[in-house]
C-alpha cells in the first residue's frame, strides 16, 4: 500500500449477508493479515486459512486478492477474496465461497485511534488544520501543545528515525555530534512548547557511538516508510518547516 499496510489484525464490524448476532457468535469476527500476505479469518462458524496477491486496477486502486480453505461448521469450504484498505482506520472485502454465499464486510483495527481519521482528508493543509484546530496554520505554542498531543497518541515509542537529510550535521552535542544520516530511536517526546518554535525529542543513538540527545523532531523521518507513522512525522516537517 502507498501509505500504510494491510498487516494486522482487522476487527469486522459489518457483514453483507450476516447480522452481528452470527458473525460475532463464536469469537469477534476478525481477519488477520501477515506481512508475507498469508491469513486467516473467522466469523460466524466460518474459518479459513488464504495466501494473497497484490494488484493494482486503474478504477479501483489496489487491492490484494486471495484464494483460501477452512471449514463451514463441520464441512470443508473454499473460495476466493480480496481486501484493500477504505480509510485510514478501515479497511472493506469479500469472502466468496465456491458454489456458494459471497459476503462483502467493513473491519477496522482497535488499536488506531479515531483522531487518525483526519487521514482521510487528502489535502495536506486541510489535513494538518484538522489536527491543530486553525486553518491559517500558524506555528505557536497552542498549535505545537495540539500537535503535541496528536502525536503521543498515535506515534508509538520507541520508534526508528533518522535523518531528512543524510549530510546534515547537527548541533555539536557534548563529545558526540549526532549526523544526519546515523540511526536514532524516539523514546520520548519532550512537553516544554512555551519556549520553542517546534517540537523536540529525546533520541537514543543506535550506532556505535551511541549516545542520548534532545534534538528538533522536523529534522526527522521514520527508517521504515510504508507506515502511518512515516505520514505522521511527514506533515508535521513539512508543516513546520512551510510555516516557521
Amino acid at each position: 500500500m502507498k501509505k500504510i499496510d494491510l498487516i494486522g489484525v482487522w476487527y469486522i464490524q459489518e457483514m453483507e449477508m450476516w447480522d452481528e448476532d452470527y458473525f460475532n457468535m463464536e469469537v469477534q469476527a476478525h481477519v488477520t493479515i501477515n506481512d508475507d500476505r498469508s491469513g486467516s479469518f473467522q466469523f460466524g462458524l466460518v474459518s479459513g486459512y488464504f495466501q494473497g496477491e497484490m494488484h493494482d486496477y486503474p478504477e479501483i486502486g489496489e487491492r490484494m486478492e486471495f484464494t483460501w480453505e477452512g471449514n463451514d461448521e463441520n464441512d470443508e469450504a473454499f473460495g476466493f477474496g480480496w481486501v484493500k484498505r477504505n480509510s485510514i482506520i478501515g479497511i472493506e472485502g469479500e469472502i466468496r465461497f465456491h458454489g456458494g454465499d459471497n459476503s462483502k464486510f467493513m473491519a477496522t483495527k482497535k488499536e488506531l485511534n479515531a483522531s487518525l481519521q483526519v487521514y482521510d482528508i487528502k489535502n495536506r493543509d486541510d489535513r494538518i488544520a484538522a489536527i491543530i484546530q486553525e486553518k491559517s496554520l500558524v506555528v505557536n505554542p497552542i498549535t505545537l501543545k495540539k500537535y503535541l498531543d496528536f502525536l503521543k497518541e498515535n506515534v508509538r515509542l520507541p520508534i526508528q528515525i533518522t535523518g531528512i537529510d543524510s549530510d546534515f550535521t547537527y548541533s555539536d552535542y557534548k563529545d558526540k555530534t549526532p549526523l544526519g544520516d546515523d540511526k536514532f530511536e524516539i523514546i520520548e517526546f519532550e512537553t516544554d512548547v512555551e519556549n520553542c518554535s517546534n517540537l523536540f525529542v529525546k533520541v537514543k543513538r543506535l550506532n556505535p557511538e551511541g549516545g542520548i540527545f534532545s534534538l528538533q523532531l522536523y529534522e526527522f523521518k521514520t527508517t521504515n516508510t510504508k507506515t502511518i507513522e512515516h505520514q505522521i512525522l511527514k506533515d508535521y516537517s513539512i508543516w513546520i518547516d512551510e510555516n516557521l
